[in-house]
């Protein structure tokens, strides 16, 4: 039996993230340490029903059409490319529906707040790794070599929209995404 679709993981992710967020703000400013106005905090909250009225396909495929010129700045956890490039990551929402993320990482000291925000973004990466891993994919064979030793083999296809520059197995190494069953890779 399968479970969820990257495509399904990623919403729900996505959807938790801005709960947190949502969490974290009503925290902050009933704290008195959240600057911004009641109307910023609405707009942001709003980003979540839009959100869970789009299909997981759509969103997964945006964020990672938008990021993957990042990721190696996301993985590092670049304060700097975040502070300037934040709203780029989340595509097509407006950046000014954004100020909850520009208050936290720029202007606020809430260092377990930015790390969950970090470690949220990082999951959504992971998520399109193993998502364009599958959208590439054609099969995975198990031979033997000359020698009589397992060996496996990839076969891959190029995949819409994704350029194939983009080295997924490298990427997934450098992530630490399982992309296919460590028993396959044994020697």
């Amino acid at each position: 039996m399968e479970g969820p679709s990257q495509q399904d993981k990623f919403k729900t992710v996505v959807v938790e993230f801005l709960q947190y967020c949502t969490e974290m703000m009503d925290i902050l400013s009933s704290e008195g340490k959240l600057k911004l106005g009641k109307e910023s905090i609405e707009e942001f909250k709003q980003i979540k029903k839009l959100v869970e009225m789009l299909k997981g396909e759509d969103l997964i495929k945006k964020f990672s059409l938008n990021t993957i010129p990042y990721w190696e700045s996301i993985r590092l956890k670049d304060k700097d490319f975040f502070n300037a490039n934040y709203a780029k990551i989340f595509g097509d929402i407006s950046s000014d529906k954004l100020n909850f993320l520009k208050y936290i990482f720029i202007e606020s000291n809430e260092d377990e707040i930015k790390d969950s925000i970090w470690a949220y973004i990082h999951s959504f990466i992971k998520i399109s790794i193993r998502y364009i891993f599958n959208l590439k994919l054609i099969e995975i064979k198990t031979d033997k070599d000359d020698k009589g030793n397992p060996k496996t083999t990839l076969r891959m296809r190029p995949a819409p929209d994704y350029d194939d520059r983009l080295k997924i197995l490298e990427v997934g190494k450098i992530w630490q995404v399982e992309l296919y069953p460590n028993f396959l890779l044994k020697k």
